[in-house]
C-alpha cells in the first residue's frame, strides 16, 4: 500500500498544524528535514512558489516518490544527524514527525547551523508527556528505540543551542500527543 494513503489522516493532521504555523512574508529557500515522500514540502511549495525546496531523509524509496512529486526540487540521500548543507543557507526549515527516531539535541543543532540569521524553523513531533510516556515505552518494544521529548526537554534543547522566540503549542490527535514548536534564529 502507498505510504501517502496508508498515513493520509495522520499526515493531513501533523502536515496541517506545521502549515498553522507558516507566517513568513517570502522564504527563498525551505529545507524539508525527514521530507519521506515530499507531501509535506509539495504543500509548502503551493504556498512559496518561487521557493527553492530542499528535502533530505534516509529512505530511497521514499525520495524516489518525492522527486515524482516534486522534480524542480533538491532531494538528498542521508543521516540528518550529520552535516549534510551548507550553514546559513536556509530561510526556512521544517521537520515532521522524525525528530523521536534521532538525536534530538544534535539534528536541533544542525537545524540552528543550517538556517541563515532570522531564520525560522517549524518542529512537529511527539510529545512524551502524561499517558504518553506508556505509549512511547510499547512504540519502542515494538518498533525498536525512539526518543520522544517532553515539552520541557524540547524546549530546554531549543533554548540550550540558541534559538530565540520559541514558541510552543501542544496538541492531541486521536492517543496521540504531539508539540509543534516555532523558533528563530537571531
Amino acid at each position: 500500500m502507498n505510504y501517502d494513503i496508508k498515513w493520509r489522516h495522520y499526515s493531513e493532521f501533523t502536515h496541517g498544524a506545521v502549515l498553522k504555523e507558516l507566517h513568513l512574508k517570502s522564504p527563498k529557500k525551505i529545507l524539508d528535514l525527514g521530507c519521506g515522500t515530499g507531501l509535506l514540502l509539495s504543500k509548502i511549495s503551493k504556498k512559496y512558489p518561487k521557493a527553492k525546496l530542499y528535502g533530505v531523509d534516509s529512505d530511497a524509496q521514499m525520495l524516489k516518490i518525492a522527486n515524482k512529486r516534486l522534480p524542480n526540487a533538491k532531494f538528498k540521500k542521508g543521516n540528518i544527524e550529520k552535516k549534510l548543507f551548507k550553514y546559513n543557507e536556509f530561510d526556512l526549515i521544517v521537520s515532521s514527525s522524525v525528530l523521536h527516531f534521532t538525536d534530538a539535541p544534535k539534528v536541533i543543532g544542525q537545524m540552528y547551523e543550517y538556517l541563515k540569521k532570522d531564520g525560522k524553523v517549524i518542529i512537529l513531533d511527539f510529545r512524551n508527556d502524561g499517558y504518553f510516556k506508556i505509549v512511547n515505552f510499547i512504540f519502542n518494544l515494538l518498533y525498536g528505540k525512539q526518543r520522544a521529548l517532553s515539552s520541557g526537554e524540547f524546549l530546554e534543547i531549543m533554548k540550550r543551542t540558541g534559538f530565540k522566540k520559541i514558541r510552543q503549542k501542544k496538541l492531541k490527535w486521536r492517543h496521540y500527543l504531539f508539540q509543534v514548536a516555532k523558533a528563530e534564529k537571531v
